[in-house]
């Protein structure tokens, strides 16, 4: 499809464009997108399972999550916005939200240790260069995982970062 359209504008982009040929591929086009509706309805109406997996929206929720938890396994879920962090934490048996206020601080320590991890090794730098580490590696610590302390302590420990965590290395 991209290829017809492709044609097809670079045939009206001509000083005189040859009309039957757009026409032809346009014509093109509409029977390959027909084509693929009956393909999708053929699909849809023959293999349920497939449907099923398409449209049902299946979201799982808190007591399923934790009745499939091990009794040393704890998740941690973060939603970060331009100006909060909502950290959702879990057990087998317990549950917490906890909204903590973040501020360009935050995102500075976050880009530090990301920084810090792709490019350089921290033993071998420079003594500030150190001290920019671990003062950001400890405020990041007393955001990310002091609050939920009480549930992950001595549990292996399912982490679902968001946005700029994804690159933080939390075993660092």
């Amino acid at each position: 499809l991209f290829d017809l359209k492709d044609l097809i504008g670079k045939q009206k982009q001509k000083l005189k464009p040859d009309f039957k040929k757009i026409t032809y591929l346009e014509n093109q086009i509409f029977m390959i997108k027909k084509k693929k509706d009956a393909l999708i309805s053929f699909i849809d109406s023959n293999f349920n399972d497939y449907y099923e997996l398409k449209y049902k929206c299946n979201v799982a929720d808190i007591d399923s999550i934790q009745d499939k938890l091990g009794d040393k396994q704890a998740i941690i879920e973060y939603v970060i916005s331009d100006s909060l962090i909502n950290i959702f934490a879990f057990d087998r048996n317990q549950f917490v939200l906890i909204s903590q206020k973040i501020d360009t601080t935050f995102f500075e320590n976050l880009k530090t240790l990301i920084s810090v991890s792709e490019h350089s090794n921290v033993i071998s730098s420079s003594l500030s260069s150190l001290n920019k580490f671990k003062s950001a590696s400890f405020d990041l610590y007393k955001k990310l995982i002091l609050p939920v302390q009480n549930i992950i302590e001595n549990k292996n420990i399912i982490i679902v970062p968001d946005q700029k965590l994804s690159y933080l290395p939390f075993g660092l």
